[in-house]
């Protein structure tokens, strides 16, 4: 099990004899964490997203509340497989992720091309862009990779309705505050009393929230945080990188203090042990591909292409 938060902040301390810079440990961790993602996808950044419905004509698709299994999966680094697939599970073709210079030269204006099945897509911002108005029935599979975050929580009161997983919350105080519902507890009182309490697990916090009420989308009480969440409970969101974000964060906080050679000394401890956790994580997910008796899992389905189209019919 991963160490939490606090208890690598602890060792932070403990490593430099400070104990006053918790605003820059707490962002350290932040670049950490997208350092390491940016040179290794690790498994536990990994998500195989929730179809989603595109619509018809539509020339692109939104990244900005994708979800697994429906739980929001944070923000996304990069799309790792994309396929277009027919809404009842009929046919499925793959769709190419292209750059830049390449959608420049062959798709100019998607609007321009035939309404059909998508073959080439971008990735834009929070858009996956596609090479053509798509026809009715289509969804898109993504496979992402997330910028991890430690999760956040609080207490909550006076609960008038559940929280939808999924769903972004925002301060009635604060309106400029905003966060996604990871998961939440009900221990105790009723929803439909008005006095449901527990606790609030969120993700992708923008602004900070006080004590207040915080509403749903549409506007609607939810119910009453008793402070600004925290994330001091939450374990390390890459389970094998806890022991490199004390490192890292060691080796950053001499640096501010000027102290060069301790400095050089933690970040080297911090490179090496993000090193050990690609080759372990890489391990791992080769050993996932293959079952236990050594033999390559695969679909039960027998997949047929068709030569002309490209598109792949599925027969189970």
């Amino acid at each position: 099990m991963a160490k939490i938060r606090s208890e690598i902040t602890e060792m932070v301390e403990l490593n430099t004899g400070r104990t006053n810079k918790t605003t820059l440990i707490n962002r350290l961790y932040d670049n950490a964490l997208k350092e390491a993602v940016v040179s290794h996808v690790f498994q536990d950044s990994l998500y195989l997203c929730d179809d989603i419905t595109i619509t018809e004509e539509a020339t692109s698709v939104s990244l900005t509340s994708l979800t697994s299994n429906s739980i929001y999966v944070g923000k996304v680094q990069d799309v790792i497989t994309a396929r277009i697939v027919e809404a009842d599970g009929t046919y499925n073709n793959k769709l190419t992720i292209k750059n830049r210079q390449w959608w420049i030269i062959n798709v100019v204006n998607a609007e321009d091309n035939m309404l059909g099945w998508p073959i080439y897509g971008i990735k834009e911002g929070s858009f996956i862009k596609l090479d053509r108005p798509a026809k009715g029935g289509l969804e898109l599979r993504l496979q992402v990779s997330t910028i991890p975050e430690f999760g956040l929580s609080v207490e909550y009161v006076a609960g008038e309705k559940a929280f939808v997983v999924g769903e972004q919350i925002y301060g009635a105080t604060t309106s400029t505050a905003n966060a996604y519902v990871e998961s939440f507890t009900l221990d105790g009182g009723s929803y439909d009393g008005g006095d449901a309490r527990g606790t609030l697990y969120i993700i992708n916090q923008h602004g900070t929230f006080t004590r207040e009420t915080v509403k749903d989308p549409d506007g609607i009480d939810i119910a009453q945080i008793q402070t600004n969440p925290s994330s001091d409970n939450s374990e390390c969101p890459i389970d094998i990188l806890d022991i490199y974000l004390e490192q890292y964060a060691t080796a950053f906080v001499f640096l501010s203090l000027e102290k060069q050679d301790k400095y050089a000394i933690w970040h080297t401890l911090a490179i090496r042990t993000l090193d050990k956790a690609i080759s372990k994580d890489r391990s791992q997910q080769a050993e996932d591909k293959s079952g236990e008796t050594g033999e390559i899992l695969s679909n039960t389905g027998i997949a047929i292409t068709d030569i002309d189209t490209g598109i792949t019919k599925t027969w189970y």
